[in-house]
């Protein structure tokens, strides 16, 4: 069985992160480890950077993201997750935020130029399918997918 990629999901809204999107990466092909909030994220992050090196586990293949956080923002999670050591996590290391479409204007540009995909939250998860898909490229790996693709879960 092929490896399954890893993804860090960063939501604090239980329902988004428990009931659609992450149903919705595992029936996808992916492993997800989630967080309540930014610095969570970040710590959860290192800790699994720091165990991989070690021979412990895996480090995760993509970060998911929403903004509007307690404790520390997508955009501070971010920031804080390209500034880690070359050593510890590619600068290229995939990120996708993906957040309210208000946030378009004034987070997307700012947000692509730190090299992540920014993607609006929609009924519609094709657009964040794809999102995850092109950045688990960027690192080797695919989506292994289930029957004619991910769909959202019965609620």
């Amino acid at each position: 069985m092929p490896d399954r990629p890893l993804i860090l999901y960063a939501e604090d809204d239980a329902f988004q992160r428990d009931r659609l999107i992450t149903p919705l990466l595992k029936n996808a092909g992916c492993d997800v480890i989630c967080c309540g909030n930014g610095e969570d994220a970040l710590k959860t992050l290192k800790s699994l950077l720091d165990a991989a090196k070690h021979g412990i586990g895996k480090a995760p293949d993509l970060l998911l993201t929403d903004n509007n956080m307690p404790k520390m923002t997508g955009e501070k999670l971010i920031d804080s997750v390209r500034n880690l050591p070359v050593e510890i996590l590619p600068p290229d290391f995939p990120i996708v935020m993906y957040a309210d479409l208000t946030l378009v204007p004034e987070v997307q540009p700012r947000v692509e130029a730190k090299g992540v995909k920014f993607v609006p939250k929609s009924p519609r998860t094709e657009m964040l399918i794809a999102a995850v898909a092109e950045g688990l490229q960027k690192v080797g790996k695919s989506l292994p997918g289930k029957g004619d693709g991910p769909k959202l879960p019965d609620l």
